[in-house]
């Protein structure tokens, strides 16, 4: 689709606003309303948020410092809720725009919400007690379209308490994809992670980012160990990118079958060495139905060239038969012996799906 900015944002904006403007049944607008991009006015900040617009359903919108108070104002000030059906929202958040953002989550003036990207931004222990607690959380429907939430490079991680209790409530049970990368997650947090996991919380979640936080090996076993207890773990679960610490028990969570759609499995400088890498091959072994297709282990500098060949030899011919990319890159083994023990692997018959030559 089109991106509108600045003038033509202002432009798009007051024609489909003017009394001369064709009858529409339905239109779907991207618009960034930020200050480096030939900066919008304000009234088509407000006219977008007041919800005047009846035929636009779907929106996407990135806005600035300049112009999200005046957007959030005018969802909240509008007379009858926004007609949105899909609204997708990229916000850097600050005290203010946090507290608009919290009254109109709180009187469900967004819950066409779909996609909520803070990521890069200052989000605090505050803002998500803002925003989930007091937001989301008071409200009676929540944000039942959210499909994913992006906290990326933040601190939201030091108050993901306060989504536990939304995602408790079901108020957030649509969603598919969670980034908490580099959100100072600690081992509270891969608690209530867990625990999440173990009351069924995040059955539909599909991508799940939890790499470079503050957690060790206690809160990732205290994760692995709410999938490993649960009744169906994360069954729909096909992305998983953990890094910067230790595996813990995450063998014993994926031999149990409780991430029985993963695809990919980023496992990059999580400190891994040779004999965690024989657990992961048991585990592979005890779930050969496992889809599994791209296996990352970059940047684990204690893997040798033993490892690898116990991994392989671990291995049944059933175990990972979609596996096309194996990335053993910044490890120890050399490049030339990882090609001759996976081709040794494959005339044995297994991984057969993967091009070891490459």
């Amino acid at each position: 689709g089109v991106k509108f900015f600045g003038e033509a944002a202002d432009a798009i904006v007051s024609a489909l606003n003017s009394d001369e403007a064709p009858p529409l049944e339905t239109v779907d607008l991207d618009v960034c309303l930020a200050v480096d991009q030939s900066t919008p006015c304000e009234e088509t900040a407000r006219v977008l948020g007041s919800g005047k617009l009846r035929c636009l359903r779907s929106f996407w919108v990135e806005i600035d410092d300049l112009h999200r108070v005046v957007f959030i104002q005018g969802v909240l000030n509008a007379p009858e809720p926004p007609p949105w059906q899909d609204l997708c929202l990229f916000v850097t958040p600050t005290s203010e725009i946090e507290e608009v953002l919290k009254d109109a989550f709180r009187v469900d003036r967004l819950s066409a919400l779909r996609e909520f990207d803070l990521a890069e931004g200052d989000v605090t222990k505050d803002s998500m007690e803002r925003l989930f607690f007091r937001g989301v959380g008071e409200s009676e429907t929540g944000l039942p379209f959210l499909e994913s939430l992006n906290l990326y490079v933040t601190e939201a991680g030091k108050g993901i308490d306060f989504s536990e209790g939304v995602l408790r409530s079901g108020k957030m049970s649509n969603l598919i994809e969670l980034d908490l990368g580099w959100c100072m997650l600690n081992d509270e947090g891969m608690r209530i992670l867990g625990e999440l996991v173990r009351g069924g919380h995040l059955l539909k979640l599909q991508k799940l980012r939890l790499d470079n936080n503050e957690f060790r090996e206690e809160g990732m076993r205290a994760f692995c160990r709410g999938v490993s207890d649960s009744e169906q773990g994360l069954p729909a679960l096909k992305i998983l990118r953990f890094g910067g610490g230790r595996l813990g028990t995450f063998p014993t969570a994926l031999a149990a079958g409780k991430l029985g759609s993963l695809e990919k499995l980023m496992l990059g400088s999580c400190r891994l060495a040779n004999n965690d890498l024989r657990l992961l091959a048991e585990a592979f072994r005890a779930n050969d139905a496992l889809p599994l297709t791209h296996l990352s282990l970059y940047g684990n500098v204690d893997i040798t060239e033993e490892g690898l060949r116990i991994f392989l030899e671990t291995l049944e011919p059933q175990s990972l038969p979609k596996l096309e990319f194996l990335d053993l890159s910044a490890t120890s083994v050399h490049e030339t012996r990882r090609r001759a023990l996976l081709s040794e692997a494959h005339a044995g018959g297994k991984l057969r799906s993967i091009d070891y030559t490459q």
